[in-house]
């Protein structure tokens, strides 16, 4: 008669290995187990390309130096040579439409050209004396007095560093079918302001701002630009226009009798 195999639980001792069939039994069960799901390739490569990503932007961040706060909107004024230097902006601190809407319709489409190009006058004040020096005062003469007065300042003289209407003032040249003027020389003159610029661009201011060529004074290599304790030499560097020019504030006490 048939004999059955021992159980490998009844035969077998603690410890002992278990019987070769039972082993046989759980790797069948084992290899018939099916895989666990996989996600689909493409979710893998994002995965990687996303930590990729964020290590390389940590890493770069590093080598970045910190953000600085942002700077109030507003005049910039900086201490330089025992002066104190206002930067106004064109379309922000003065030429502002949007903060004072001109009446006119043609000023609110000078302003609009203003905010577009967006220059840079600046006022040159002697703090002690409050005497002031202007330079490139354009598009709002009114909205530059207004501010000089804010700040106590009387403007005495103004330099214009070359002959374009953004700079000097006068007739638009591409305003089309309009004839729209900035304001500039022509008001400045008004006030009773001596007016300088580079002696090569004073026909083009005249002319552009229709006055007389004699109200403008011309200027050159060397000369010194004063209101009050501010002073400026002024050093020719024609190329933008035949008559540009650039004005230097030295540290007190070193300026040259010229």
């Amino acid at each position: 008669a048939a004999v059955a195999p021992p159980l490998a639980t009844s035969v077998r001792g603690i410890g002992e290995p278990p019987h070769p069939s039972v082993l046989a039994g759980a790797e069948a069960e084992v290899e018939a187990a099916p895989p666990p799901p996989r996600p689909p390739a493409h979710f893998a490569s994002r995965a990687k390309a996303k930590v990729k990503a964020k290590s390389k932007a940590k890493a770069n961040a590093k080598m970045l130096p910190k953000a600085r706060p942002k700077a109030q909107a507003g005049p910039r004024v900086i201490r330089a040579g025992g002066v104190v230097v206002h930067q106004l902006l064109c379309g922000r601190d003065i030429a502002n439409r949007r903060r004072n809407p001109p009446e006119d319709g043609a000023l609110d489409r000078v302003w609009e050209l203003a905010d577009s190009m967006r220059n840079f006058v600046y006022i040159v004040a002697d703090p002690i004396s409050k005497q002031a020096l202007l330079v490139d005062g354009c598009w709002d003469i009114d909205g530059i007095f207004e501010y000089a007065s804010r700040c106590g300042l009387h403007i005495a003289v103004a330099v214009c560093t070359h002959g374009h209407y953004d700079h000097a003032g006068g007739l638009v040249p591409f305003a089309g079918p309009f004839e729209l003027r900035a304001q500039g020389v022509r008001e400045l003159l008004a006030r009773g302001l001596r007016v300088l610029a580079g002696a090569a661009d004073v026909e083009q201011i005249a002319e552009q701002c229709g006055v007389d060529r004699r109200a403008v004074e011309p200027i050159e290599e060397g000369s010194c630009v004063r209101a009050g304790g501010a002073r400026c030499i002024v050093f020719e560097t024609p190329g933008h226009t035949p008559g540009s020019l650039c004005l230097y504030i030295p540290p007190p006490n070193e300026v040259p009798e010229v």
